[in-house]
């Protein structure tokens, strides 16, 4: 017994046993936060649970019929897919665009940059269901955008932004670009101030213009600080969910229905918590390996 509180000691007095000590109330809470709940989600995604079953553990198992259906079957759910990336891949698009611009602009040093630099951080600050209903009520047919583009174009417009697919689809673009640009702009000027000036000196020496500066030497430098700013906002533009339901306007009959709309209906609204699971888990398989493959490129350059 004494033998192995001297060796519980000595453990306890190395670095090693710091570390567990320190990092062992974090590693236990991670446990319990994140894998038993995910390990519970695996289990129900192979079951057809709804809390009219009674109890989780007693539902049958149904041996992967869940994610058949979802793949072969389910046109809902595809459709819902092919939103959600159709919607990832247009907004990342516009605000890493929109970023890089913003920030090859404020990377010159003028008058008030710092004042403007601030300014384009504060929509980020904002919580997505404020943004969201702030663009609810630009959007109306009555708001100030139809007012705007009926001055600009001298007629009448009333367009009904939030009643139409393809408007609305428009409208969730411009608010996550309002919000989330500035994160991008952020990422993109953090990564050009990086870069060290001796270079951009000894290519202006050599007759570089701002363009050939641009294209051939900012660019390149700061495409793995980009790749990973573009991996964030990928898998948080598939989560978008707050602005839709504000845009729903308390409906539940959602025009725009993307992944995370989708599973909310399954799981909250039809108690299909079992197929709302399996329809969850595809997500993240598909997230993990697109994000996997990405960090493989950024770390083999």
């Amino acid at each position: 017994m004494s033998s192995v509180i001297n060796k519980l000691n000595k453990t306890l007095n190395s670095k090693r046993g710091i570390s567990l000590v320190l990092m062992g109330p974090a590693q236990f809470l991670i446990f319990f936060i994140a894998i038993i709940p995910f390990a519970l989600e695996i289990y129900l995604s192979f079951t057809p649970w709804s809390p009219t079953m009674g109890d989780i553990f007693s539902a049958p198992f149904n041996y992967g019929m869940n994610y058949v259906r979802l793949l072969t079957q389910d046109t809902r759910y595809l459709l819902a897919l092919g939103r959600t990336a159709l919607f990832t891949a247009v907004a990342v698009t516009v605000q890493l665009l929109l970023g890089i611009l913003l920030a090859t602009l404020i990377d010159r040093d003028f008058p008030g940059s710092n004042v403007v630099f601030v300014i384009l951080l504060i929509p980020m600050m904002f919580m997505p269901v404020v943004v969201g209903l702030v663009f609810y009520m630009i959007f109306q047919s009555g708001g100030p955008l139809n007012h705007i583009l009926s001055i600009i174009l001298q007629q009448n417009i009333t367009i009904d932004w939030l009643t139409n697919e393809f408007t609305l689809f428009i409208a969730a673009i411009i608010a996550d670009t309002w919000h989330w640009t500035p994160f991008m702009f952020l990422i993109a000027l953090c990564g050009l101030r990086a870069i060290p000036p001796n270079i951009i000196d000894a290519a202006k020496t050599l007759g570089a213009s701002e363009w050939q500066i641009f294209r051939k030497i900012k660019l390149p430098m700061i495409r793995n600080v980009l790749l990973i700013a573009v991996t964030i906002r990928a898998l948080e533009s598939t989560k978008i969910f707050d602005e839709l339901v504000m845009f729903a306007g308390g409906r539940l009959n959602y025009l725009y229905e993307n992944v995370s709309i989708w599973t909310y209906i399954m799981n909250s609204v039809h108690n299909q918590i079992g197929y709302a699971s399996a329809g969850a888990l595809i997500v993240l398989v598909i997230i993990a390996v697109l994000t996997f493959n990405v960090i493989l490129k950024v770390l083999s350059r």
